[in-house]
């Protein structure tokens, strides 16, 4: 499940943190999209990839460091609340992960 598709009575969460395994093809990742209740306020949304190819399952000790993590997108825009989607501009990131990697 992906935070868009949490129920609405779940409280606000203030990061999200998944992995993306290409298995047979590249990938590129250029845009995505969020969900928040907030309703036409302006908000930073700061999005972050690990600087190593590799996943993650909660409990290893880098996830506390920050030399670990590359900030990609700092965005700042008008979030559309509960019912829509807020999209992060495709031009204010790009992020490939070759074949047989997880990022």
């Amino acid at each position: 499940a992906t935070t868009y598709r949490l129920p609405k009575w779940i409280t606000p969460v203030d990061g999200v943190m998944f992995s993306v395994k290409a298995r047979t093809t590249g990938v590129k990742v250029q845009s995505f999209a969020i969900h928040t209740p907030l309703v036409g306020e302006s908000v930073p949304i700061f999005v972050y990839k690990l600087n190593a190819l590799r996943g993650f399952n909660g409990t290893e000790s880098f996830l506390s460091d920050p030399t670990q993590w590359q900030l990609i997108s700092d965005f700042k825009g008008d979030m559309m609340g509960i019912d829509s989607p807020t999209h992060l501009p495709k031009a204010i990131f790009d992020v490939k992960i070759p074949q047989g990697s997880t990022q």
